[in-house]
């Protein structure tokens, strides 16, 4: 008899506290599920990104291109990113990013989001002008990259050395925009070698020159 009573003493222990942790995470997810819910909600278009994510800047530049006019929640500096992310899994089935609404309705990963005849060349063109357009006025300090590249490596090494820390990086290696990128990089600086560096809309150069750069002093007095 004792024996059952604990046994029952236990399981609604035990059923209290579970129900008591699911009400503490709805409680601490509560702002991060406000800011999705209001957005979508409030909203023609609705986009969950990260400033750097480079599927996330291909999809706000399709929109742009298409003339929709996006409201954009940039998430990697929110105290409640993962909770934003958790929530978005639970709304789309996935927590990466970017998630985008338009008219309340969930559209899908930048990878199927296209947009008409978005694999063109004429539109890859148009939409690597307006990534590296964009990246080169909107940012402090921006760089075209890839990930793997030495050069690229020991550029985004001697800038953290020279004390930047607000840094825009678009790894391209695996965008398809990749080649167009590469060949409005050529039209703007005469080459379309990676990486590619500007700081306060002006071209730095590539890996070697940011090394001289940096070697001079040059480079720390742009801080």
């Amino acid at each position: 008899m004792a024996s059952a009573i604990v046994r029952t003493c236990i399981r609604q222990s035990t059923r209290f506290q579970s129900s008591r942790r699911r009400t503490i995470i709805r409680a601490y997810s509560h702002a991060a599920k406000t800011l999705v819910d209001n957005g979508i909600k409030e909203n023609k278009v609705f986009v969950i990104s990260k400033s750097y994510c480079p599927f996330c800047l291909k999809a706000k530049a399709i929109l742009q291109l298409a003339g929709q006019k996006a409201t954009v929640e940039e998430i990697e500096d929110s105290p409640e990113m993962d909770n934003i992310q958790d929530y978005c899994k639970e709304l789309t089935g996935a927590r990466s990013v970017p998630r985008v609404w338009i008219n309340r309705k969930f559209l899908c990963r930048t990878t199927r989001f296209t947009i008409g005849a978005a694999s063109s060349s004429t539109n890859h063109s148009t939409m690597a002008k307006q990534l590296v357009d964009s990246g080169i006025s909107d940012n402090k300090v921006f760089v075209i990259s890839k990930s793997y590249c030495p050069f690229c490596v020991k550029a985004k090494d001697f800038l953290n050395k020279a004390g930047f820390t607000d840094m825009k990086v678009i790894e391209i290696e695996d965008m398809a925009e990749m080649d167009a990128i590469q060949d409005y990089c050529k039209t703007l600086t005469g080459a379309r070698s990676v990486p590619r560096v500007w700081i306060n809309q002006k071209f730095i150069g590539g890996g070697d020159d940011v090394q001289k750069a940096f070697n001079n002093g040059s480079l720390q007095k742009l801080v």
